[in-house]
């Protein structure tokens, strides 16, 4: 019925559907094949991982061809509630993680080695029972975020992961360890925020993992530019880095308290992308110089 009520609508014939968007967010969500030969013909697709083995099985022809806009997750209401750019940025811890250590990729229990030789580590692992989150977990956890400075984002079953989003929600400095030539491109509105100034990005901890020192190198690297005892001008730093991360997540990835800024930035990277692929006209270069946070 959808099928048919898409190509019936003189809205989606006027351009083959190449102007719509397709919200693709479940991640077990079965496409019949009418909706589907209608979808990998035309309109846009926006989800939250580009590279999901399961989204890209789904619906392979918008990715090969590049027709995907990222959005962010939708962050814990425990985080997205209490955005607030102008408060006081005094962390009393430094290095938190927690959640999961045994993902399909990532390799995340090296970060039991990491927070042995980094200086404030509180790392620990806690896996979310089946029937739901537990509000305290999500409670306390949102209280130590934002009372810590840097906060390891590592890779997971996919290449993002929520953590990310509420590591910039808290102003807690993300630390995204995932292969970097992916997430060169799974990252939300690239036309809009520019993420080396709001988060650092290292190499997987499975890639370290293989290394000879590589999980010691990276931890001396994390002291040395992020730790407690960084000189003056790596914490200046990191305290604007911080600042700029809740600048950019009310701005762009609040669902609860913008979510017209995530609508809005959603149809402008729409914009830029139909542009780009010749299905509009509009000031392409200009919106590629567009303000970023």
């Amino acid at each position: 019925k959808v099928a048919e009520a898409l190509k019936a609508s003189e809205h989606f014939k006027r351009r083959g559907g190449q102007d719509h968007i397709h919200l693709f967010m479940k991640y077990g969500q079965n496409v019949n094949p009418p909706l589907k030969e209608l979808y990998e013909a035309g309109p846009l697709v926006a989800t939250t991982d580009r590279s999901f083995w399961s989204i890209s099985h789904n619906l392979p022809t918008p990715f090969k061809k590049g027709q995907v806009v990222l959005l962010p997750y939708v962050s814990s209401s425990y985080v997205d509630v209490d955005v607030d750019p102008s408060r006081r940025m005094d962390p009393t811890s430094w290095y938190f993680f927690r959640g999961t250590l045994f993902r399909r990729f990532g390799a995340r229990t090296e970060l039991v080695e990491l927070g042995r030789q980094v200086t404030g580590a509180s790392f620990e692992g806690h896996k979310m029972p089946s029937k739901g989150p537990q509000e305290d977990v999500l409670q306390n956890t949102s209280r130590l975020m934002r009372a810590s400075s840097v906060c390891p984002c590592p890779q997971g079953d996919a290449p993002t992961s929520g953590r990310l989003f509420e590591a910039l929600a808290t102003g807690c400095l993300a630390i995204v360890m995932s292969p970097r030539d992916i997430m060169t491109n799974d990252l939300p509105f690239p036309s809009l925020i520019d993420w080396d100034a709001i988060s650092l990005f290292s190499h997987s901890l499975e890639f370290l993992g293989t290394r000879t020192r590589g999980v010691a190198r990276l931890a001396k690297q994390l002291e040395r530019t992020v730790g407690p005892q960084a000189d003056v001008h790596y914490k200046r730093r990191t305290g604007a880095m911080r600042k700029r991360a809740l600048e950019a997540f009310h701005r762009h990835m609040s669902y609860f308290r913008n979510p017209e800024g995530v609508v809005s930035s959603m149809l402008f990277e729409a914009w830029i992308l139909l542009q780009a692929k010749g299905v509009l006209e509009g000031p392409y270069v200009e919106a590629l110089g567009a303000e970023k946070f």
